[in-house]
């Protein structure tokens, strides 16, 4: 996985912005963005107002700790969904500026939620998608969807089995080949998260 952390502007000044807040307020913000994705639930319901007032004074406004604490449930699930062990984080965050303390702080608190935090996300993800069950396929000709011109075109017609019934799907040769591509790059992260 490449440095998944430094790619946009938005996470550069996410990233002073952490810099600038305090440990304590860093290590409390983190333990609640492990809960609220655990228990998905909503800041405040993890931490109470007075709390929130609390962390969001001085240099700390509640927009400049709203950035924050998006960056940090960016970062908290999209290391969870790639499977990065709470060591990599630390270093990809190092790699990111991130100072050295804050990225032990980070990773500590991820480490010790990961395995909640990946169960509840594939319990999300089965609960909101259906499950596939079989897919089948056969080769078919379309008459051209204009008027002008009646060329036929070959399709492939995937027919997708899930438990919530079958959906079949038309798609040319440049959106099947798209779709295999897309499909082995789907197979290579799995295979990741499942080797470790």
């Amino acid at each position: 996985m490449s440095n998944m952390f430094i790619s946009t502007t938005k996470f550069k000044s996410s990233i002073q912005l952490l810099a600038d807040t305090g440990l304590d307020v860093t290590k409390k913000l983190c333990r609640a963005v492990a809960v609220q994705i655990i228990e998905d639930k909503k800041l405040v319901d993890v931490i109470p107002k007075e709390k929130l007032d609390q962390m969001t004074t001085g240099d700390t406004t509640p927009a400049r700790f709203s950035e924050l604490h998006g960056f940090l449930m960016y970062v908290f699930r999209h290391a969870a969904y790639h499977g990065v062990k709470p060591e990599t984080l630390s270093a990809h965050l190092q790699t990111a500026d991130v100072e050295e303390s804050a990225a032990k702080i980070i990773s500590g608190v991820y480490g010790q939620a990961v395995g909640d935090i990946t169960e509840h996300l594939r319990q999300w993800t089965i609960e909101a998608n259906p499950t596939a069950i079989d897919i089948s396929w056969q080769t078919g000709i379309e008459l051209s969807s204009t008027t002008q011109e009646r060329a036929m075109e070959s399709v492939a017609l995937l027919t997708f089995s899930t438990d919530e019934g079958d959906r079949t799907v038309s798609m040319d040769i440049d959106t099947l080949r798209a779709l295999k591509s897309q499909l082995d790059v789907a197979k290579r992260q799995m295979e990741r998260v499942v080797q470790g």
